[in-house]
């Protein structure tokens, strides 16, 4: 399927590393509406015909355990090395709590908030 001129521009600003792009990108790919399901495979088919490579890794673990001390210190590592990285935090608890559930990111927001050194270098996205 041949990709909009929305798409490819969306695309465009994800290999730019345009923060809202990547979150309005993050956002239609997550999308569950069968309307955005297309343009989320159109998205990711532009994306990966740049050619670009992209390493992803996934942690998990109980509560302090540094996973958060691992990604600080990894992403300052990489960073250094002039690599771009992106982290995408979930914090999974309010996901599988029983229904009604109050909406508290007060974990994932703790985290990011600790992430500001990392956060603010050249090269690291949070989202």
């Amino acid at each position: 399927m041949a990709a909009s001129e929305a798409t490819q521009a969306l695309a465009a600003g994800v290999m730019a590393g345009d923060r809202r792009a990547l979150a309005r990108a993050i956002t239609l790919v997550e999308s569950a509406r069968a309307d955005h399901r297309a343009e989320a495979i159109a998205l990711v088919a532009a994306c990966r015909a740049s050619g670009r490579e992209a390493l992803r890794i996934g942690l998990s673990g109980t509560p302090g355990v540094g996973k958060s001390t691992f990604i600080e210190s990894f992403g300052m590592m990489l960073t250094a090395q002039g690599l771009r990285v992106a982290v995408l935090a979930v914090d999974p608890s309010p996901l599988s709590a029983p229904r009604p559930v109050r909406r508290r990111w007060g974990a994932w927001r703790g985290a990011r908030e600790r992430r500001w050194p990392c956060a603010r270098r050249r090269g690291l996205t949070w989202c």
